[in-house]
């Protein structure tokens, strides 16, 4: 069966790759590198000031007909490839779980014109949860004229339960699976205060153009969510001590504040246990299982505020904020099935990439090469001890760093398989199918509470990490999924294999290439293991809080992020350090390489020469290409690009020798 297996994949990569790369194939006999040069030039203007716009220089005539920027390159090049993969899935005998997946790939294809009454009768069919709302809304002569009996409605408290199996959350808390801090193989539930800006104005977030909610009082919801506002808006004041940018911010997270290790039996809540109870299935729960609060007085405080509303008003609300959250999945999501696809089952289509490209496994050697050559210069960097940390101190950096791993693909099909064993989707219910993903994505992370040991291989930690960042939502990351990514609980740096073409790698490609684009993208990583976020995790991803006090309370560390935080007033210290950390980095190992093999070649761009250090600042710079620079937070997924070159190479002293500059350097935190 595996020889088979791999036997099928072989063709079909070689299909769909000949479709894919066929076309430029044919159209030239250029090499590698003079493909790559033509590429470059074609984006330079060298009428820009190289010094002052260096962003200008490298990627002004950047075309939209190319692409809004650099990645969307090889984005569109991966969803092309990736909807031909997905075509073949009913073939395969195996895995199991691809014919599921092709089935709803169908019923996205086929769906009907989007009312959100359609996710609710599935519900009604298929769950315990009933809504009124449907049966209020049949059409004569299918039961709407018919008095019924009113079902008893379930008790608040199981229905917010039962809708967070179905992905609410966010209405009075914030309820997800985290890894323990002393032990990152294990999994914890964590109950938080949600995010101000998710309790906001209900007038601005209800949408309902064809009169579905008419028969509800709205105004009294309006009163009651303003009410849940101001009670945790106060609590954020009063307690976590917010300020008013924070509360106002609506990119805001749950709350922070350190959290509360308690076991179930010391709760003297007997509604979050019940809450737990449903949430779990699982009654009565275990008394020693444990669980992370953020806060027992918030937790009392808005169940007061909420009890005190009654069952039926709570009831209704809940189904008020589902219908809600519902209408929000729907609209924010890729309209595009292929797309859809990839955000429901990453895991799935990496994998699936990667056996339909077998030939990307032999650049597998090379870039572990690039990774460790980073790595030792990162070791040497560290070994210098420029800050005088103390020996204890030393070590524990030097161990974080020699454990980091870098993990290049390699999905296991038999862990997907037990994963995903029992999941059921028909190619004809596609709102049905979407609640059934929620709730089987939910169900199998909770289920892992009960593991004993889970390992960086497993799915379910897998799954954790995709959405380790509270908000970030696939279907706004596709792109950046192809980006190598720092798990700092496994310790891990993924690399997709999707990554391995053009524009930011290519077979045949020397170091000044390679080192400025995607060496860089791997620098930014290991950088960012050690930057004030993930000082904390050790080289275990144990949480070491001890440990992160000692480096912050360092003066000459201290002193370092001053004048860092000094030359970027206006941006997040924690990207500066990691741009500018990873280039010099990236630099400082392809200036190594350089000179251990006596590489000094000139390159020729729009009749001008460059040096091998030139063309490495080019490829830095042209990862960020993109025909909507310094629109801020329109600016693609790099939200300002052009900033993100050029405050970074007029920083670096290497970068004014290399173009003959005047800059002012500053040195990275590391």
């Amino acid at each position: 069966m595996g020889k088979a297996l791999v036997q099928i994949f072989l063709l079909l990569g070689t299909l769909c790759f000949t479709l894919v790369q066929g076309e430029a194939t044919n159209a030239t006999s250029l090499t590698v590198e003079q493909k790559k040069l033509q590429y470059m030039e074609s984006s330079m203007d060298l009428d820009q000031p190289v010094c002052t716009n260096f962003y200008k220089y490298a990627c002004k005539k950047w075309s939209f007909f190319i692409a809004s920027e650099a990645l969307d390159v090889l984005e569109t090049n991966v969803e092309t490839q990736m909807e031909n993969i997905i075509e073949v899935f009913p073939t395969l005998m195996y895995p199991e779980f691809l014919k599921s997946i092709h089935n709803h790939y169908q019923s996205c294809k086929s769906r009907d014109e989007f009312d959100v009454l359609d996710y609710l009768k599935w519900m009604n069919e298929h769950t315990d949860i009933k809504w009124p709302l449907v049966k209020q809304k049949e059409p004569p002569g299918m039961g709407g004229e018919e008095k019924v009996e009113e079902s008893t409605p379930l008790d608040w408290i199981e229905l917010l339960a039962l809708t967070r199996t179905y992905g609410l959350n966010d209405i009075f808390i914030y309820e997800t699976v985290v890894q323990r801090q002393e032990d990152p193989n294990k999994l914890i539930v964590v109950i938080k205060r949600p995010p101000l800006h998710k309790i906001g104005d209900l007038k601005h977030q209800i949408y309902d153009p064809k009169g579905h909610l008419q028969h509800m009082d709205l105004e009294s919801f309006r009163n009651f969510q303003i009410d849940l506002l101001n009670l945790t808006v106060h609590f954020v004041e009063r307690v976590e001590k917010a300020s008013f940018e924070v509360i106002m911010d609506s990119t805001g997270r749950p709350s922070d504040t350190k959290p509360l290790l308690v076991k179930v039996n010391e709760l003297q809540m007997p509604w979050l246990v019940k809450y737990l109870e449903t949430l779990l299935n699982r009654r009565p729960l275990d008394a020693g299982m444990e669980i992370y609060i953020n806060s027992v007085e918030y937790l009392q405080s808005v169940y007061s505020l909420m009890n005190a509303r009654g069952n039926r008003f709570m009831n209704e609300y809940i189904q008020l904020r589902f219908f809600i959250y519902l209408q929000e999945k729907f609209f924010t999501r890729s309209f595009k099935c292929v797309q859809y696809i990839r955000e429901s089952f990453p895991l799935v289509m990496q994998w699936a990439y990667e056996k339909n490209n077998l030939q990307l496994k032999w650049q597998i050697p090379r870039v572990e090469k690039i990774y460790e050559n980073l790595k030792a210069e990162f070791r040497q960097s560290l070994q210098t001890n420029s800050y005088n940390f103390s020996e204890y101190v030393q070590q524990y950096l030097l161990d974080k760093l020699d454990g980091l791993t870098l993990m290049v693909g390699q999905m296991n099909v038999l862990e997907l398989q037990r994963y995903y064993t029992n999941m059921s989707l028909v190619a004809n219910k596609y709102y049905g199918n979407h609640l059934q993903i929620a709730n089987f994505h939910f169900k199998r992370l909770h289920e892992a509470l009960g593991h004993e040991q889970l390992t960086s291989s497993s799915p379910e930690m897998w799954h954790l990490q995709q959405f380790v960042d509270y908000g970030q939502r696939l279907e706004k990351t596709l792109s950046l999924a192809h980006l190598p990514k720092l798990y700092p609980r496994l310790n891990v740096i993924y690399l997709p294999l999707t990554v391995l073409q053009p524009p930011y790698y290519e077979d045949g490609l020397s170091d000044e290439f390679i080192y400025g684009s995607l060496g860089f993208w791997l620098a930014h990583e290991i950088v960012k293991s050690f930057d004030q976020h993930h000082l904390v995790y050790d080289a275990k991803g144990k949480v070491n809080t001890q440990m992160l006090q000692q480096i912050q309370t360092n003066r000459k560390y201290k002193k370092s992020l001053w004048e860092l935080r000094h030359n970027f007033p206006h941006y997040d210290l924690e990207d500066k350090i990691n741009d500018l950390g990873g280039l010099k980095l990236a630099y400082n190992a392809f200036s190594k390489l350089k000179l251990a093999h006596h590489l000094n070649r000139s390159f020729t761009l729009n009749n001008s020469s460059f040096t091998s250090d030139q063309l490495f600042f080019l490829n830095y710079a042209q990862n960020f290409c993109s025909t909507l620079c310094g629109f801020s937070d329109l600016g693609g997924l790099f939200y300002n690009c052009c900033d993100r070159v050029n405050l970074q190479v007029q920083r670096l002293k290497e970068f004014d020798k290399a173009f003959n500059c005047q800059g002012y350097s500053t040195e990275p935190i590391w």
